[in-house]
């Protein structure tokens, strides 16, 4: 079992709050499915004994890709690579990419996920992020997926946003759930300082909002998405009952996983390695056939990536399997500093410690209690 993910780094312009690798120049597509395929032939000898069960496009916009790109890719991974017949294959795509053709296309070539970048169906919200789409835009291109036969569509949603008042948030959620996508993955706008967004308030052009402001958010959310019989199963990700995301919920599993493309990551299990984020350096590694940055996890990093990814899913961690993976001296540590927390941070059961979901937007403040250093 294993999931593969492909990095597609172009976008038609920079959202100024996004900090994944992405290039507003389509020149730059001129090589980059040869090299994809190039890359992808190098890893087929030491994956082909792995069955992958996802298949995710990410990026940047995937959706920018032709059927000339998309096609050939498609093909050649399926020659390399064994893939289940019930394959997640998702693929993210912006509303204003999204027509009948390409959407027949997409179907054709075996997606049977959408994850849709919607970001918020506010006006004024929109402006601000700098998306292209619309309001109502991007309503219709949803009902146009769902028209054509996409019955699992996943949509992003970004909160917290300067300005967004809880009469327009509680309004996009309104849309949102009569829409009634399968999936719901919600994140509170981060200010980074390597996004345009961030240099911005770093120069006082725009002023940050108040952290109250996306907790305010994340409380309706969490109210609103309930009562429509959605569950958060993770930190930024909430569904109807089974349609959680295979592919990311592998990542938290500790599931082996294969990236390819420039900036990507993968993980086999016992060492992880990542791609440059650069696509000049990516091809003449990719030519070069050289072998990406690498580093194998020590006992303590293992440790302590078992409590980041267990903690931030609904069912955190299993004490029974906790036990099995580490050693005594470990898990009586890590009890130690669960006794010592105040009540409230946790919910313990004699099977469970998990964060409960009204505790996950200060998920990562309790987790980083337990982390230990080597």
């Amino acid at each position: 079992m294993a999931g593969l993910y492909i990095h597609v780094p172009f976008c038609r312009k920079k959202c100024p709050y996004c900090n994944f690798f992405s290039v507003v120049s389509q020149r730059l597509r001129r090589n980059f499915v040869e090299t994809l395929i190039n890359e992808a032939s190098q890893w087929a000898p030491t994956w082909s004994s792995l069955e992958f069960e996802t298949l995710y496009l990410g990026g940047g916009t995937p959706s920018l890709l032709t059927e000339d790109e998309v096609r050939p890719l498609l093909e050649n991974l399926r020659k390399f690579f064994k893939f289940s017949a019930q394959t997640e294959f998702t693929l993210e795509v912006n509303p204003d990419d999204i027509s009948k053709e390409r959407l027949l296309l997409w179907k054709s070539l075996g997606v049977n996920r959408l994850s849709v970048g919607l970001q918020s169906l506010d006006e004024e919200a929109l402006r601000f992020l700098e998306r292209l789409h619309s309001p109502l835009e991007a309503l219709e291109k949803l009902r146009l997926a769902r028209r054509q036969g996409f019955s699992n569509i996943s949509v992003d949603l970004i909160y917290g946003i300067p300005g967004l008042s809880r009469t327009a948030w509680l309004q996009t959620l309104e849309d949102v759930f009569e829409f009634r996508p399968q999936h719901i993955s919600a994140y509170a706008l981060t200010l980074e300082d390597n996004t345009i967004y961030g240099i911005r308030v770093n120069r006082n052009l725009v002023s940050a909002p108040p952290d109250s402001l996306a907790v305010a958010h994340f409380h309706l959310l969490r109210h609103k998405a309930r009562s429509h019989g959605y569950r958060f199963y993770e930190v930024s990700n909430l569904c109807l009952p089974g349609y959680h995301s295979r592919h990311n919920s592998a990542y938290w599993k500790g599931t082996p996983y294969l990236g390819l493309g420039p900036s990507a990551h993968s993980f086999d299990g016992n060492k992880r390695w990542w791609n440059p984020a650069s696509i000049g350096e990516w091809e003449k590694m990719v030519d070069k056939k050289s072998i990406p940055e690498a580093e194998s996890l020590t006992p303590t990093m293992r440790f302590n990536e078992y409590l980041i990814t267990r903690l931030r899913t609904q069912k955190g961690i299993h004490i029974p399997d906790f036990k099995q993976h580490f050693e005594h001296e470990a898990f009586v540590q890590f009890f130690e500093k669960v006794n010592n927390l105040p009540g409230g941070h946790l919910t313990i059961t004699p099977e469970h410690i998990r964060i409960p979901v009204r505790n996950f937007l200060v998920s990562d403040g309790i987790i980083r209690r337990f982390i230990i250093e080597d």
